[in-house]
């Protein structure tokens, strides 16, 4: 016997029937099941499905034929609870229950109302705190210079710092114009001074112009709104 060999066959060649070669196939098998058993599923729920369609259409149209029948059968309308038939072509109102009764041309007509308020006072009071301040600001001119060594710009000269905290969408130059100006500052003061915008406090919304965001409880604004107050009056008393 040589050395390195024990007993006959092919022991240095390898077995024609390796184990991993049964579980390979046994795993195809399985999966080719299991592929069958889906395909099974998928053609049970599609059948079930369709199925499930047939019966709705069928209820319906059942309903729709007893309804034609019924239909049929009492042309001239429904009876009411008190006797009386809706008309054949009436389908307003549910069957069982009156028809409503008809209304005379004065009933028909609606309620006057009081009139609204076009404007609410706090909003009045609002706008003319800003037709004040652009008069106090740059005389009511429509396109007044620079102020503050070019600093403050437009109708409210409103400076960039002050068009950065309102954080409006339009840029720096637009408050140059009446509208993008006056919409800044009403941008400013909800921001800065939202009770005092609700209430129509002009007092505090003149100073936070003037001053900033604490502008109302810094003294030195307080001679500002001396100036805004005394135009205030003197255009209430124009209108007296």
């Amino acid at each position: 016997m040589e050395a390195g060999r024990v007993g006959g066959g092919p022991a240095a060649g390898r077995n024609p029937y390796h184990p991993s070669d049964a579980r390979r196939a046994a795993w195809d098998a399985a999966c080719e099941a299991e592929a069958e058993l889906q395909k099974w599923y998928r053609f049970r729920s599609r059948a079930i499905a369709a199925l499930a369609a047939l019966l709705i259409l069928a209820a319906l149209l059942s309903i729709l034929l007893v309804r034609g029948a019924l239909n049929a059968k009492s042309p001239r309308g429904a009876l009411t609870p008190n006797g009386a038939e809706s008309p054949p072509g009436d389908r307003s109102a549910p069957r069982g229950i009156p028809p409503p009764a008809r209304l005379d041309e004065s009933e028909r007509t609606p309620p006057v109302l009081p009139p609204r308020p076009r404007v609410r006072p706090a909003r009045q009071a609002v706008e003319r705190v800003l037709d004040v301040i652009r008069l106090v600001e740059s005389g009511g001119r429509a396109d007044p210079p620079d102020g503050d060594a070019g600093r403050s710009i437009g109708p409210y000269q409103v400076q960039r710092a002050y068009w950065a905290d309102a954080r409006v969408p339009w840029p720096y130059e637009a408050v140059r114009a009446e509208d993008a100006g006056r919409a800044t500052v009403l941008a400013y003061w909800a921001r800065w001074a939202p009770e005092a915008l609700a209430s129509g406090d002009i007092e505090v919304l003149a100073r936070v112009h003037n001053g900033g965001p604490r502008g109302a409880a810094r003294a030195a604004t307080a001679a500002y709104w001396r100036r805004v107050e005394t135009v205030l009056r003197r255009e209430e008393a124009d209108l007296d």
